[in-house]
């Protein structure tokens, strides 16, 4: 577990859940959350507002409290600075840096008891970069979040709100990490961003499935 519920060198499971309960595993580099059977549970290795609601605490916290956005969650994609939910409804709700949700530059943050509903109806996947997320729904890709090396599938912008889908059909797989995001369109992969050197959806190789680090991608 890295110290994260913990210092490293006594690191150990989280001592108030059963890991035979664990349903979905999400993390990024300082968080991670969990979903159970009953509820979903976040912990953090670091504090401050970015990551301020009830399920996540502070340095090597070890509380594990539920977290609770009115609607039962299939999983959670967590970047540096905010976090994104697909609920059981197949909508997206996120909190965080406002910046990032829906473009505020006032450094505002929303707790996740105010976390707002982001991009299409029918999501059937969500994954999160460092300062984006992006969302699965009817086989194309929806991006929202900072856009300074094009990971949204748009050109270059500081930050942006989803609005058109990324030129890509036919998506069966999303990935995203860093300044990058990648899809799987027709059995190859597609990546855009800081990988790939633009906005424009890049033909990468031919294969079913992607993952996505900060700085590359299998």
């Amino acid at each position: 577990w890295a110290g994260i519920f913990g210092p490293a060198r006594k690191a150990a499971p989280a001592p108030d859940l059963l890991l035979a309960d664990v349903r979905w595993l999400g993390a990024n580099d300082e968080h991670i959350c969990l979903g159970t059977m009953e509820d979903t549970r976040c912990v953090s290795a670091i504090g401050g507002p970015a990551i301020a609601h009830a399920g996540v605490t502070s340095r090597f916290g070890r509380k594990l409290a539920p977290l609770d956005l009115g609607v039962e969650l299939r999983t959670v994609a967590s970047g540096t600075l905010h976090h994104c939910a697909l609920g059981a409804d197949a909508r997206v709700r996120c909190w965080g840096s406002a910046g990032l949700i829906r473009g505020d530059d006032d450094g505002s943050v929303l707790r996740a008891r105010d976390a707002i509903v982001v991009g299409p109806e029918g999501v059937t996947a969500l994954v999160s970069g460092d300062h984006h997320s992006c969302a699965l729904a009817d086989g194309t890709v929806h991006c929202w979040g900072h856009n300074r090396a094009g990971q949204l599938g748009r050109p270059a912008e500081p930050k942006s709100l989803p609005s058109a889908p990324v030129a890509l059909s036919d998506v069966s797989a999303i990935a995203a990490g860093g300044e990058s995001t990648c899809a799987v369109a027709g059995g190859e992969v597609h990546c855009w961003g800081a990988s790939a050197g633009g906005s424009a959806p890049r033909r990468i190789a031919a294969a079913d499935h992607v993952a996505v680090g900060g700085d590359h991608a299998c």
